[in-house]
């Protein structure tokens, strides 16, 4: 590969996307946009926007995190800039990465699967514990400029 790490990374995470985010439990299907801003040489802002339907009735939701990179890892804040997951990317490719992360939050794991392809972010998260059982499925398509 020819491009830095860095320079990868800031490309994939450029730009905006159609949202497309499928919930286990309960069931739903949310559609939006994400947008990811440079913030620095480092620093992404990451917002997404999206619609949903719980019960019949329509439903709004917003998310704000950072994705900050730095020698060789990456990691994903909340709002706040308090780091939730951090991992070393895989490149496969100049248009191909993969990385994954577990944490416990209290009594629950977060497993983050990640992987990008070209113009597309998949992004699975498997939530298990004492009382929670289910998974998220996130599809980022880059939208034409």
């Amino acid at each position: 590969m020819n491009s830095s790490s860095i320079e990868l990374i800031m490309s994939f995470l450029t730009g905006s996307f159609a949202l497309k985010r499928n919930v286990s439990s309960p069931e739903l299907v949310i559609t939006g946009e994400a947008k990811f801003y440079p913030e620095s040489e480092n620093t992404i802002e990451y917002y997404e926007h999206g619609h949903y339907f719980l019960d019949g009735t329509a439903q709004e939701f917003y998310q704000k995190q950072y994705f900050i990179y730095d020698s060789g890892l990456l990691k994903i804040c909340n709002s706040k800039k308090e780091i939730m997951h951090k991992a070393v990317p895989i490149f496969l490719s100049e248009s191909a990465c993969t990385f994954s992360h577990a944490h416990l939050c209290k009594n629950d794991e977060y497993l983050l699967n990640c992987r990008i392809a070209g113009n597309t972010i998949f992004m699975d998260y498997k939530i298990t514990g004492p009382s929670k059982n289910y998974l998220i499925h996130t599809r980022l398509e880059k939208k034409s400029r």
